[in-house]
C-alpha cells in the first residue's frame, strides 16, 4: 500500500521507494531476529530475572542495529554530540562567528 501510494500520489519510482524504505526495514528485522536468537542461546532462561536480562539485551541490540541502519549519519553524529560522547565540530573558516 505504501509503495502504491508513493507511486500514484508523489510520482516516486517504485525502485527508489523499495531501496529507501523497504530494504533497510527488512535488513533491520533480519539482524534483530539474529540478535534475539543469539541472546536466547547465550543468556539462560528459566527465571524471571534471566528473562528480564534477555529482554534488556534484545532492546539494547535493537537500539544499536536500528540506530546504525535507519538513522542517517548526520543525525547519529548530532545525538552523540548532544550526549557528550563525541567532539563538537570545529568552526569552519570563513564562516560567521
Amino acid at each position: 500500500m505504501y509503495v502504491w501510494h508513493g507511486y500514484r500520489r508523489v510520482r516516486l519510482r517504485v525502485g527508489s521507494i523499495v531501496r529507501r524504505a523497504l530494504v533497510p526495514g527488512v535488513c533491520v528485522a533480519a539482524a534483530f531476529v539474529g540478535w534475539c536468537w543469539l541472546v536466547r542461546r547465550v543468556v539462560p532462561g528459566g527465571r524471571w530475572s534471566w528473562f528480564a536480562a534477555q529482554v534488556a539485551a534484545a532492546l539494547a541490540g535493537y537500539v544499536v542495529i536500528a540506530g546504525t541502519i535507519l538513522v542517517p549519519r548526520a543525525d547519529r553524529a548530532r545525538v552523540w554530540r548532544r550526549l557528550g560522547l563525541a567532539r563538537a565540530e570545529a568552526p569552519r573558516e570563513g564562516g560567521s562567528p
